[in-house]
């Protein structure tokens, strides 16, 4: 009985994975047997507005913000697990509330860090 329900319930979601595997991989195998088989100079460069494109179109430049970006991921991900603490605070109780706590202040020490070793000065 037990054996059968796992099947049942799991089953379909297993054959949903199955099928998305499947389809991927066919959308690849597909995508090779019809691309263009010679590519040459002309249809490999970079349109823009049909003017003739000046320099390469693969350049770098430099990124003065990833600290910023780093950072700011690392708060959205703080937030997804501040949430649902603050929503069960009073549920939850003393050894909730002091690990919420320690967390916290363990995400202000990061932030003290990053203003003392100024991440935030774009200048450099």
């Amino acid at each position: 009985m037990v054996k059968q329900m796992y099947i049942e319930e799991y089953g379909v979601f297993g054959g949903f994975v199955l099928l998305a595997i499947i389809f991927a991989f066919a959308a690849i195998f597909t995508s090779f047997l019809v691309r263009a088989k010679a590519p040459y100079k002309e249809k490999n460069s970079t349109y823009e507005c049909g003017v003739r494109p000046d320099g390469d179109a693969q350049i770098k430049f430099p990124i003065k913000y990833y600290m910023t970006a780093i950072l700011f991921i690392v708060f959205e991900v703080e937030a997804v697990f501040i949430l649902p603490w603050a929503v069960y605070f009073k549920k939850l109780g003393l050894a909730a509330f002091v690990s919420g706590v320690v967390f916290v202040f363990i995400l202000f020490l990061g932030w003290g860090y990053a203003m003392k070793r100024d991440f935030f000065d774009y200048k450099k």
